[in-house]
């Protein structure tokens, strides 16, 4: 048979017919119908209070006092608690939650900044998705995510919509590499082979390339390009290799109409005779030997061909007149002779 004590003392002020015990279930219920219902644990100066408030407000609140004041513990209402901070597995958190050890989660993880929030991104009432979800609708300068250990930051992604690999990011994607290294950047993988964006270390070369080799891509280097091969020193463009276009402009100066001024001191033939047959090439065209070590200038050897061909034109010219002078005294001749 159940029996009911009533304990004839006064507990805090309360009355201690208020206090009902319970046995065998050991239980222990404390009624106040003009006031909140309070249990106080401690000393006068430093205790902990347990108080449920009156219906219209239906919560339980833990707070207690110290020599600092007042301090709100937690809220339990019928729905959810209201806590200020939770250490789990950790007895002194520093965050709202703060876990020492794994934490799964078998629905979405979300996190809100004091904007709105649409419950329906993850949960449309029927199927309950999964995920990460962060939410932050009234700034831009919260960062959202970021991801470090002791070699420093690995990924971030701020307000603003920037992401970065291993820096703070000033544009939509920005990533930065360890000095002096070719082993990192962008690798894109289609079976055996990867196509690589990579920077050196300083960021002075970029280079887009087939399985990190230079002569299966390009290189950028300091405004000048190489294609199959690193971009090299003096040329804007460098190929390794052959080249088609539809068509190639190049501006040179000067240009070889200088032959044409009545100044121009035009060789005669018999010597220009004397100087391919010593020399074995024309005057101002650079020898095999040249082209071989040094390659060809397009816009330069061109002005030199054309130069040559306009002195051809002078030498055809000039044996025009002879022609027409041989052919006059010829002319001469045979009349004389009838």
């Amino acid at each position: 048979m159940r029996s009911i004590v009533f304990v004839p003392v006064l507990l805090f002020g309360l009355n201690a017919e208020k206090l009902l015990a319970q046995t065998p279930v050991s239980s222990i219920k404390i009624f106040d119908n003009t006031a909140p219902a309070t249990l106080h644990i401690g000393r006068d100066a430093d205790y902990f209070f347990l108080q449920r408030y009156s219906p219209d407000s239906a919560y339980l609140q833990e707070s207690f006092r110290d020599a600092g004041g007042f301090h709100v513990v937690a809220q339990k209402f019928k729905s959810h608690m209201n806590i200020s901070r939770v250490g789990i597995n950790n007895p002194t958190p520093v965050g709202r939650l703060d876990v020492n050890g794994n934490m799964r989660a078998n629905s979405a993880l979300v996190m809100l900044g004091p904007g709105s929030y649409e419950n329906n991104n993850f949960d449309d009432g029927a199927n309950m998705k999964r995920g990460l979800y962060i939410d932050n609708s009234v700034s831009t300068s919260w960062e959202f995510l970021s991801l470090r250990n002791v070699n420093g930051e690995h990924f971030r992604i701020n307000g603003n919509g920037y992401t970065g690999l291993g820096i703070n990011p000033g544009y939509r994607l920005h990533l930065m590499q360890k000095d002096g290294s070719f082993a990192e950047g962008i690798g894109l993988t289609n079976g055996s082979i990867t196509w690589n964006i990579l920077s050196d270390g300083y960021g002075a070369r970029l280079l887009v390339c087939q399985n990190g080799d230079p002569s299966k891509g390009m290189s950028l280097l300091n405004g000048n390009m190489g294609v199959g091969m690193d971009a090299p020193a003096g040329y804007r463009l460098a190929v390794n290799g052959t080249a088609v276009a539809k068509k190639v402009k190049v501006t040179e100066t000067p240009w070889a109409d200088f032959v044409f001024e009545p100044d121009y001191d035009l060789r005669p033939l018999p010597e220009l005779e004397q100087y391919v047959q010593k020399n074995r090439h024309l005057p101002g065209i650079p020898t095999v030997h040249e082209v071989e070590r040094e390659g060809i200038d397009l816009g330069e050897i061109n002005a030199k061909l054309l130069q040559k061909i306009e002195e051809l034109t002078l030498y055809l010219i000039e044996q025009n007149k002879e022609m027409k002078q041989m052919k006059q005294e010829l002319a001469e001749l045979k009349a004389a002779a009838k």
